[in-house]
């Protein structure tokens, strides 16, 4: 029996990474691509696995879900990227699709019988931390050294008290993406009167955890904003605000991390209208946007090189690199247990046209 196992990535991945660290790479419809390689890989192989990066987020352009309908010949696709659980897995046609969520939630296990080189059955569950634990009792040694290792090369220095928090601000990764939150009120509060610009913005992609109560570690802090971008103070027209704003709502109500989290700023959006037309409303340290106007923002160098699609930023005048945004939060944990400034600067109305303010959990 022979297996062939091919890997895809979502073409979202030249919107949501630095576009510096791709300049090279040329995305290519996934559909396209997979069935010029499940048509030559059937010749002799009897089982194909897609191992791929595209998730089944219904708001994505190129899903599991859709390359199952469009791709024959594909058995089994091991799927990531929307963080989806799928307990037994979902079948689209002759594919099983699987799935673990996140954050080693659960292990996945597929099982596919195969008769005279044909798949004739196949099959997934998932088992928990303590049904995976059970099938190996008895940790692998060298993996365990290894852990070991890194474990004392790091542990110390993240333990390290850096502030108090007076209250814990949950990390929700729908909800982060998808309105205003009490954690991205307390984080662009902080790089906005650290850097002392008019407004910051922080995309909700690049926060990864809450904040916690008590104690702060250099930990903690890591975990909210794992992927050490910069913060830089930049110049910026009202124009290229208003077209931030629209590109931040533009792919609502799906949770995309290009939803921003604002200081400073505040804005209606209407989503019953057209992409491109739903901001409005929009108010900078309580006075009207002047789209003429300039104005100064506290923004990650991700955005400024065009990340999540924010290309009018791209060119932007920088005034000041003001470190990365774990070394500003450390510092901002050192003096301040929690948020100073009210919410509510983000006003969504949903497609029905009716007004729901997007409250913290």
């Amino acid at each position: 029996m022979r297996i062939a196992v091919f890997g895809l990535t979502t073409p979202e991945t030249e919107v949501s990474v630095s576009p510096a660290g791709i300049a090279n790479v040329e995305f290519l419809d996934p559909v396209h691509q997979a069935q010029l390689l499940v048509d030559k890989l059937r010749r002799d192989h009897d089982v194909i696995i897609g191992l791929v990066h595209l998730g089944v987020h219904p708001f994505s352009k190129y899903t599991s879900t859709l390359l199952a309908q469009r791709v024959k010949g594909i058995d089994v696709i091991i799927d990531g990227h929307s963080h989806t659980v799928l307990p037994q897995g979902i079948m689209e046609g002759d594919t099983l699709i699987c799935q673990t969520g996140c954050y080693d939630s659960y292990l996945g296990e597929v099982n596919v019988t195969v008769k005279n080189h044909a798949v004739v059955e196949k099959s997934a569950r998932l088992l928990d931390p303590g049904q995976a634990a059970a099938l190996a009792p008895v940790p692998d040694a060298k993996v365990l050294s290894e852990i070991s290792r890194m474990e004392k090369a790091y542990t110390k220095e993240f333990r390290k008290v850096v502030g108090h928090s007076g209250h814990a601000m949950e990390y929700d990764r729908k909800k982060d993406r998808t309105g205003e939150t009490e954690l991205g009120d307390f984080v662009t509060d902080a790089f906005r009167s650290t850097t002392g610009a008019d407004i910051a913005v922080v995309n909700s992609g690049s926060v990864r955890a809450g904040w916690p109560a008590g104690e702060v570690t250099k930990g903690d802090v890591i975990n909210v904003f794992p992927y050490g971008n910069l913060m830089k103070k930049a110049e910026v027209s009202g124009e290229q605000i208003l077209e931030m704003l629209e590109n931040s709502v533009s792919l609502y109500p799906g949770d995309a991390g290009r939803f921003l989290q604002v200081s400073g700023l505040s804005f209606t959006v209407d989503a019953a209208k057209p992409v491109g037309s739903r901001v409005s409303d929009v108010l900078v340290k309580g006075e009207p946007l002047d789209p003429k106007g300039k104005y100064t923002m506290a923004v990650s160098d991700f955005m400024l090189q065009g990340g999540d699609g924010y290309q009018m930023l791209k060119g932007l005048h920088v005034i000041a690199e003001c470190g990365t945004q774990y070394e500003i939060m450390e510092a901002w944990a050192k003096e301040h247990s929690g948020l100073e400034s009210p919410m509510g600067r983000i006003r969504i109305l949903h497609a029905a046209g009716r007004e729901a303010e997007k409250k913290a959990a």
